[in-house]
């Protein structure tokens, strides 16, 4: 857990958005983020908001937004759909995961890691007694990538999913569980493609650290 302080100091020229430029539902929810970043005792980073579909080929999923060099990535397809006080929520769990959770990863990763690095060891030393020091190259660089680098990719993305669901408990004990909750299960009965995909994720699941609306749903219901 974090201290929330409500001291935040802004110079004229970091104000987060200029209103002349936005509309009035784009201008309402970046007067929601200033306020949620003077509430977190963060800086104020967006500078432009955009509705999109993609950033960078990632999807930005409809219970989520991105933003970066100061540009707040919202996702099209939900434009309109909640009103501006409903993305607080949602914008609350973004910040504490993106500012201050992403700075401190979880042990996990560093377990991660240290595994990784034994498998490592462990495998060269089995293929240079089966094949050889000269000949396991190929057979060490086909282990490194079929066995190494998905156990590796599925601990980070575990530690990161847990991290985002922990992110998801602060926002709502700071602002209150029901209000993420409605706003979540308002998402999850719209029939959004891209959150019956992220249901329906089989095997994949295990390599994506973002969870799924029903996860997060099922997360803070856990809680009292």
């Amino acid at each position: 857990m974090f201290r929330v302080t409500t001291r935040l100091n802004l110079a004229p020229e970091l104000t987060l958005y200029q209103v002349q430029k936005l509309d009035t539902y784009d201008s309402q929810i970046v007067e929601v983020a200033e306020d949620l970043c003077r509430v977190l005792g963060l800086k104020p980073q967006v500078r432009q908001l955009r509705w999109v579909d993609r950033v960078t080929r990632s999807k930005v999923n409809s219970d989520d937004f991105r933003f970066a060099l100061g540009l707040a990535a919202f996702p099209d397809r939900m434009r309109g759909k909640l009103e501006p006080k409903e993305w607080r929520p949602l914008i609350a769990s973004t910040l504490i995961f993106r500012k201050i959770f992403a700075r401190n990863p979880p042990g996990s990763i560093l377990v991660t890691v240290l595994a990784l690095f034994v498998l490592l060891v462990i495998g060269a030393g089995i293929l240079v007694t089966l094949f050889g020091a000269s000949a396991s190259g190929l057979p060490f660089f086909l282990y490194a990538i079929l066995v190494c680098c998905p156990v590796y990719v599925n601990g980070i993305s575990r530690a990161t999913k847990k991290r985002r669901l922990q992110a998801d408990l602060e926002a709502a004990r700071i602002f209150g569980k029901e209000e993420l909750l409605s706003v979540l299960r308002k998402i999850d009965g719209m029939g959004l493609p891209d959150v019956i995909e992220t249901e329906k994720r089989g095997f994949s699941r295990h390599f994506s650290g973002k969870p799924s609306v029903a996860e997060r749903i099922a997360n803070l219901s856990l809680t009292k």
